[in-house]
């Protein structure tokens, strides 16, 4: 295994309220400081009642992406009627029911609008029927 020697600590942000946000949202200074070490009740409810959707939405991510390696590989057996693809869907549908239900605080309002853009991103890719809407 090579070690990358190119990382330079003294140029790494250690706390990302310091640095400029990679996502493009606003706002991410707004909980840092002191009230970032702790947590109202609506938010752990919020981070309890996602959690299990979370786990499911990274399963679902890495079928499609195994899938798509495959493909990329030349597997002739990768088509969109494969079973694994299927399984991926019936999760993401699973998945996009639970965080449109959930209620994020206001704390976790930037976490949950990047949790339904996954969503909604991994129903884009490969393995949806033609003009299939998203879950």
């Amino acid at each position: 295994m090579a070690i990358d020697h190119s990382q330079q600590p003294e140029r790494l942000i250690l706390h990302a309220a310091e640095a400029e946000a990679q996502c493009g949202c606003e706002n991410h200074d707004r909980f840092a400081g002191q009230l970032a070490d702790t947590l109202d009740d609506h938010t752990i409810r919020y981070v309890l009642e996602t959690r299990p959707h979370f786990e499911e939405l990274r399963q679902a991510v890495g079928q499609v992406a195994g899938m798509l390696v495959l493909a990329a590989a030349g597997a002739k057996t990768v088509t969109q009627d494969h079973p694994l693809l299927a399984t991926a869907h019936a999760t993401l549908g699973r998945v996009a029911d639970g965080i449109r239900a959930a209620r994020p605080s206001a704390r976790a309002a930037h976490h949950h609008r990047h949790l339904a853009a996954a969503v909604v991103a991994l129903g884009m890719a490969p393995g949806r029927g033609a003009g299939e809407p998203p879950p």
